[in-house]
């Protein structure tokens, strides 16, 4: 259990040193808002990540949505993932869709899964950010997302442990009104139950041109044998297991891990097939430029 912040543009200049100093531990910036139009971003995105993982700190980021329809999910995540990109890697955890407009309720589900179809094809889990009531009134039922839950008591910057959600969330809001060395001003602060994914985009991409070089030099007997070996100790060191059915595997994965089981390289024992998150990212990448074909 970790104290995070989240921060915007409206949160300043931010001193991450300080930040660090003073026990909070990660930060998720905001990107944007609504779909991709660079007018969209928020300024201080690009340096607020720089800054927070020079400064030692867990560095993740969501977006405020603004979308109804499949067409404007599907450019939230673009927005998301052409934001991302500047920062080198340096993002972890999921990708967190902000829904909070009450006239968009009844789009939040259709929405969160639009905009999760993108971002999982391209190496990205994501999460859904919300209020507790709007949660109970429009999202309740939507699975396989990690959730960040508000819900604030007296909301006067300290933690009211009887309003703590206990919906499954691995991060709760629990004030807008937090004070933090390094900012002026009231901050939102969340209790970390879990962060999420443990590799960077980067290192999944690493891991994958690794392989594509060693593929490039190889029969593709070779290339399957080094799936095998390669990814199930490099990877799956890397974080915790998650998957051990087919069935239990995410919808943008399950394909290519049945097709890897078909062929024989992915064997189960008698716990599962024991997948987790960064291995089912690492396989859809690779299948995805054609090396398991």
């Amino acid at each position: 259990m970790e104290t995070i912040i989240d921060v915007s543009k409206h949160n300043g200049d931010i001193d991450f040193k300080a930040v660090k100093k003073d026990g909070i531990t990660g930060v998720i910036c905001q990107l944007g808002y609504g779909c991709n139009f660079e007018s969209q971003n928020d300024y201080t995105f690009v340096r607020n990540v720089q800054n927070a993982y020079k400064a030692g700190l867990k560095v993740g980021a969501y977006i405020y949505s603004y979308a109804q329809t499949t067409q404007e999910a599907v450019s939230e995540a673009y927005h998301a993932i052409t934001q991302i990109e500047k920062c080198e890697g340096k993002i972890t955890g999921p990708v967190w869709l902000d829904l909070e407009e009450e006239y968009l309720g009844r789009y939040a589900k259709d929405v969160l899964k639009d905009f999760a179809n993108i971002m999982n094809a391209h190496g990205y889990e994501v999460g859904a950010y919300t209020g507790f009531n709007y949660y109970y009134s429009y999202l309740r039922g939507a699975k396989g997302y990690p959730l960040w839950l508000a819900a604030y008591g007296g909301n006067d910057g300290t933690v009211w442990d009887d309003y703590k959600p206990n919906k499954g969330e691995i991060i709760w809001q629990y004030t807008s009104k937090g004070k933090v060395n390094g900012i002026d001003g009231d901050v939102d602060m969340n209790i970390c139950y879990e962060w999420g994914d443990d590799m960077t985009t980067a290192e999944v991409e690493k891991v994958c041109n690794d392989m594509i070089y060693k593929y490039n030099r190889s029969q593709t007997d070779e290339l399957m044998a080094m799936v095998d070996r390669k990814i199930d100790k490099v990877v799956q060191a890397l974080a915790p297991k998650k998957y051990s059915n087919l069935e239990d595997v995410p919808e943008w994965a399950r394909e290519t891990v049945q097709k890897l089981v078909e062929k024989g390289f992915i064997v189960g024992d008698d716990k599962g097939l024991s997948l987790t998150y960064d291995t089912l990212r690492v396989y859809v990448s690779l299948d995805r430029k054609g090396l398991f074909d």
